[in-house]
């Protein structure tokens, strides 16, 4: 096994790439008891268009499908189910897809040793049949139609129509109710097959254990010796547009008591590796810290000026486009969202701003270091996010400086944005 340690917290990862290609991931912990497992796979609903394994020509599979077959994994023919096996040593288990990934999560402080091996064996063991999908339609469809209902929900996947031209990301995670009734068996092995391989997933295991023991565990797994590794995983290459594919939408939703809108800014993104990207993203959130923050003045004058009454940001990157999404609940909305603009313009970072949002960074980063779940998911992200794990991120944000910030505030195209509005639907 190799030995990352991550600078400052001092945290120290072991992890080893087996011979079948599936990397994993063992942070022990000595003051707990509790541990945490997420089986990762490099899979997510925005996989539509691949090559399926042993062929060689691009196929397209109906949308939700991702998340179709994670809901057909907890199928586990006469086994146990896993909701069964963990619940009797107390352990929790879930499981969720994602536009990138699907993760297979375990918590629990009682027999790590059964229920990792168990986890991997129901994760690698397909028992999908004609039956099992047919039902599953059913349970789908209807959670699509509770989402339906759901103001949150809406707004999002409203945001990412507006958002993404070309990109899947503008189709919803769970597909439409057409093409999850469009599914077939055959699809859901296409693409088990072509992407549940153990070169493109990877194991992150943290609590009380030693690391020799829990990697022979793994090693030795009867059914994950026997899966092969597909060297030949070919996903379609999307070609965003910059433009943003709509400026404004307005949409009604029953269950909303109070107008929502999602205010969106799309602009190029400038890195050159991983470690580049992440300090972007970073100075980006800064930047938005300081614009919309619950301590900023747009704050707190918004709120006594009754514009705003909460605020949510967030910032991430596809297809080298920086993404920004304002997500406000508002009794006035046009309102807020000239007033979103002018603060876009204006906002500027100073030093001492500057060094106040690193030191809150820095204490997020030191905290979570005591967290078996935090610090494993921390690890999940950065395989979905950067293929790597980011090990010194603490120095990285120590670097940035207010050049830094105003080279990514000037680098935001303001022109090019979107606003959805939802409002509450007349009955």
């Amino acid at each position: 096994m190799n030995k990352i340690i991550l600078n400052h917290t001092k945290e120290e990862i072991y992890t080893e790439t087996l011979d079948n290609g599936l990397k994993v991931f063992l942070i022990p912990f000595s003051n707990k008891n509790s541990y945490y497992i997420n089986y990762y796979v490099n899979y997510g609903a925005e996989d539509l268009e691949f090559v399926p394994v042993e062929k060689s020509e691009m196929t397209t599979s109906p949308s939700g499908i991702a998340h179709f077959i994670e809901h057909q994994v907890f199928e586990t023919g006469d086994e146990p189910s896993p909701f069964e096996f963990f619940g009797k040593s107390g352990a929790s288990c879930n499981a969720a897809t994602d536009y990138e990934s699907t993760k297979y999560e375990v918590e629990g402080t009682k027999n790590l040793k059964e229920n990792l091996d168990y986890l991997i064996r129901y994760v690698n063991t397909p028992c999908f049949t004609e039956e099992s999908v047919e039902k599953e339609k059913g349970i789908i469809v209807e959670e699509i139609r509770m989402y339906d209902d759901y103001p949150e929900w809406i707004l999002i996947n409203a945001m990412n129509k507006l958002t993404f031209n070309t990109y899947p990301m503008k189709y919803d995670i769970a597909g439409t109710k057409t093409s999850v009734s469009n599914t077939k068996l055959d699809d859901l092995y296409k693409c088990f097959n072509t992407f549940y391989v153990p070169n493109n997933m990877a194991l992150v295991v943290g609590g009380c254990f030693d690391p020799k023991e829990i990697m022979d565990l793994i090693k030795n797994n009867e059914v994950l010796k026997k899966r092969k590794r597909n060297d030949f995983i070919k996903r379609k290459e999307y070609v965003e547009l910059e433009r943003v594919v709509k400026e404004k939408e307005e949409i009604e939703a029953s269950q909303l008591m109070i107008p929502r809108i999602g205010y969106i800014v799309k602009s190029r993104a400038n890195y050159t590796n991983s470690k580049d990207k992440f300090k972007m993203e970073a100075s980006l959130f800064i930047l938005l810290q300081k614009a919309f923050g619950n301590i900023s003045d747009f704050y707190e004058t918004m709120l006594k000026e009754e514009k705003l009454l909460n605020i949510s940001f967030y910032n991430f990157v596809v297809d080298n486009y920086n993404i920004i999404n304002i997500i406000c609940e508002t009794e006035r909305p046009k309102e807020l969202v000239k007033e979103i603009d002018k603060r876009l313009k204006e906002v500027e970072v100073n030093k001492e701003d500057l060094e106040r949002y690193k030191k809150v960074f820095i204490a997020s980063k030191i905290r979570l270091s005591d967290n078996v779940v935090g610090t494993v998911s921390d690890i999940v992200n950065d395989l979905v996010d950067y293929s790597t794990i980011i090990d010194d991120k603490i120095d990285i944000v120590k670097s940035i400086t207010l050049k830094d910030i105003k080279d990514i505030k000037k680098s935001l195209n303001l022109k090019n944005k979107a606003v959805v509005t939802v409002l509450p639907k007349n009955t």
